[in-house]
């Protein structure tokens, strides 16, 4: 009998054998059948699979760094790199038990890992190919990732589809995904259907990035500078981080600002008696900085600790003006003049503790304290015919809020993962309005959020279940409200072969209304406009089916999907007239059903790809006829040499609601974009924003006797190139400690009234 089952094809020498025992790092039990691989960059070199005792025996070529892969069903996959020529003994490998997310799916071994999908119970796993991980840049790295759209000159990556993001780093929040580098990525798994643990924050998506173990830098600077040409919009920002594999400290700086946002509208209203019509113009400058200190500890292999301190302040003035015609009886002339300032400061601390119990048994606690506060002013002036009139509004407003997060994962040897879990959240918000001599309102809201999920497989049936329950303790004024709402997330995908899967998922979620839509207090200076929130607004809740089929071959990746949407007590702007003034609020405005139809098709051409996505959505809002919209983007990146180039254009036609629909005449997105490196680490990027030209929308409400027609243009999202210098500096990569800066990213958004 063979040692080891060899099912190799090498190159055409060989010159070298490895061999080597697998051992569980838990039970130290040789892992029988385990897979091991040997790649030479993306190529398969050489695979087979551990005998009874563990040992593997490979003939590979002897030429150059090779990679060495062992996968185990339950286990973390394990990965070196070393030369041929070098190993000269028997090795012993020991793997660890995955205490984060067991991979269910079947094993897909081809010439290139970049080329094959994993399938999970609620999503998919992609790889890196070769050419990405010799990259500096992560963003640019996983432009070559189906379903993302990642932008490395702001440094960001979310999901396609204006999906609301959660970005994961080995199963953590992130706070900072520049410091990694491409080769360290061990897989990015893209998640559709959102386990019930991050439901209570609204989340549509999820990517994890799995990181190879120690993959963060000792020493990583980086500064970057941005701004368009000429000046409207600019940032520069500055990170830093070094340590060793017991202490890391982590810091960020950055300052932004915007110059001029010009927007220009006319706008057409009636109500009960009268009917203006006139033209405005707005302005709005704004600043806006972010200061944060992260200490990391590792004061052995089973615990770690963390604490942070975090700043955030920003700013804005603006200023409109305006003329126009004022009918009653007859017509008057009519003008006004307004200006507004906005401030708002967040301070965070937070804490942070693991601990795993053993390689698949880990609890995490993390807390959090803000304290933040938003000032706005207001001020306008008007004249109707020969009558002036003034208004003022002055807001000073606080909160405190803070949250205790505990969660416990552990996996079984059988294949399966559970998770559970509690987060508890408090929020306190204090509303003044000096200006009119209002008491204070002061809304409370007090979360208790306790959840489970199990996941495992059945043949080739990947699932999961998962679900939470949400006590809710609201007082907005003199409004108390109490409520018990569950959470549920369920999915399943079917690997039909390793070319071709379908997935069905359902979520049940239930979002609570945000300070701005309880505010009972008017935040507008027009005198024949009332803008406020609603504090008797309850919860609304969404059910959420999807289907969706995925076929992907080489370089070739197709996904149609289709999903319905059922939400209830819909959180929607209303309204109502008073004595001729239009009341415009927040209410729940009973059920919307909704049915989407989507296609993503992706290609990789090598020295770049392309992705084109389509959708069309039907809305049935109680009471009102069926209202479509349709939306569609594409996204092209190639590599030549030094030089990257991005072109991206991003439409929709419209957004509606029960009351208001908003047509779009020019694409939300439409940049072209080129970047030279000088270094891996240094580059350059240059692009023309909006080159489709001025974006204009038009919005119409109807709502009883209240009709409105606005149609703006917007100035400063016109035809403008802006350009963008980055610099990273990494040292001594390999002595990081194995704790990335994932850990403490806050859930504060800060109080604002004006949304």
């Amino acid at each position: 009998m063979l040692i080891s089952v060899v099912l190799v094809a090498v190159t055409s020498i060989v010159s070298q054998t490895v061999s080597g025992y697998v051992f569980s790092a838990d039970s130290r039990k040789p892992l029988v059948g385990s897979l091991v691989s040997i790649f030479a960059g993306d190529s398969l070199t050489a695979i087979g699979e551990t005998n009874k005792d563990g040992l593997f025996l490979l003939a590979t070529p002897d030429n150059g760094i090779n990679s060495l892969v062992v996968t185990a069903m339950g286990y973390k996959d394990y990965e070196m790199d070393f030369r041929p020529d070098t190993i000269s003994q028997t090795m012993r490998l020991y793997l660890n038990k995955d205490s984060k997310e067991i991979n269910l799916s079947e094993i897909i071994v081809t010439a290139d890992r970049s080329k094959s999908v994993k399938r999970t119970a609620n999503g998919q796993i992609f790889y890196l190919s070769s050419k990405a991980k010799k990259l500096s840049n992560p963003f640019m790295a996983m432009q070559e990732i189906p379903l993302l759209k990642s932008d490395h000159v702001n440094s960001t990556i979310s999901l396609i589809g204006d999906k609301k993001t959660l970005v994961l780093i080995n199963g953590n929040p992130m706070a900072k995904v520049d410091p990694i580098l491409p080769k360290n990525i061990e897989s990015v798994e893209v998640i559709n259907v959102v386990p019930a643990r991050y439901l209570q924050e609204g989340y549509e998506g999820i990517i994890n990035i799995k990181l190879k173990p120690d993959a963060a830098p000792y020493l990583w600077i980086q500064g970057a500078t941005r701004h368009d040409i000429p000046l409207g919009h600019g940032l520069g920002v500055g990170y830093f981080e070094i340590g060793n594999t017991k202490y890391s400290l982590f810091g960020r700086a950055s300052a932004d600002y915007t110059l001029h946002r010009d927007i220009n509208s006319s706008i057409y209203r009636e109500n009960s008696g009268y009917s203006q019509n006139y033209s405005s113009s707005q302005r709005t400058n704004s600043h806006h900085q972010v200061g944060e200190l992260l200490f990391k500890w590792s004061p052995g292999p089973k615990d770690f600790f963390a604490v942070d301190v975090q700043f955030d302040h920003d700013k804005s003035k603006g200023r409109e003006h305006g003329a126009g015609e004022f009918t009653e009886s007859v017509p008057k002339s009519y003008s006004f003049n307004g200006n507004n300032h906005n401030k708002g400061t967040i301070l965070t601390s937070s804490a942070y503790y693991k601990h795993d119990f053993a390689p698949a048994n880990t609890v995490e606690i993390k807390g959090f304290f803000n304290h933040n506060g938003n000032n706005l002013d207001s001020y306008r002036d008007e004249l109707l015919g020969e009558r002036p009139e003034s208004s003022i509004l002055i807001f000073k407003n606080s909160r405190n809020s803070g949250n205790l997060d505990i969660d416990y994962s552990k996996s079984f040897e059988s294949g399966k993962s559970m998770s559970l879990g509690s987060h508890t959240t408090g929020q306190f918000d204090k509303i003044d309005q000096i200006s009119s001599g209002y008491p204070i309102f002061r809304h409370r809201q007090i979360n208790e959020y306790l959840f489970g999920s199990l996941s495992g497989m059945f043949k080739k049936i990947y699932y999961m279940a998962s679900a939470g329950i949400e006590m809710i303790w609201l007082k907005a004024g003199n409004v108390n409200n109490s409520y018990v709402r569950p959470r549920a997330s369920l999915s399943g995908t079917w690997s039909i072969n390793q070319n071709n899967s379908f997935l069905l998922g359902y979520t049940l979620s239930n979002q609570s209304p945000e300070i701005a839509k309880l505010n009972p207090y008017d935040t507008s200076t027009d005198p024949l406009i009332v803008e406020s929130g609603n504090p008797y607004l309850t919860p609304q809740t969404t059910h959420k089916v999807t289907a969706e089929y995925t076929f992907n071959r080489g370089n070739l990746y197709l996904t149609p999907s289709v999903r319905f949407y059922a939400v209830t007590d819909v959180i929607e702007p209303g309204g109502y007239t008073e004595n001729g003034i239009y009341h415009s609020l927040y209410v729940n405005a009973g059920r919307n059903t909704a049915l989407s139809y989507s296609a993503y098709l992706y290609y990789n051409l090598g020295f770049g790809s392309i992705g084109v996505g389509t959708s069309y959505i039907d809305n049935y809002y109680e009471g009102c006829p069926a209202r479509g919209s349709f939306s569609a983007g594409i996204d092209f990146n190639a590599r030549v040499n030094k030089f990257t180039f991005n072109a991206g254009i991003n439409f929709n036609s419209r957004r509606v609601s029960p009351t208001s629909i908003t047509k779009y005449y020019r694409p939300e997105y439409a940049q072209l974009q080129v970047t030279y490196n000088f270094t891996p680490d240094f580059y350059i990027s240059m692009a023309l924003q909006d080159a489709t030209g001025e974006y204009r929308n038009r919005t119409t409400v109807n709502n009883g006797s209240y009709r409105s027609i606005i149609t703006s243009r917007f100035d400063y999202r016109n035809m403008r190139p802006w350009i963008l210098l980055r610099y990273t500096f990494r040292k001594n990569q390999h002595k990081k400690m194995n704790l990335n800066n994932n850990i403490l990213q806050t859930k504060e958004k800060g109080i604002n009234l004006k949304e």
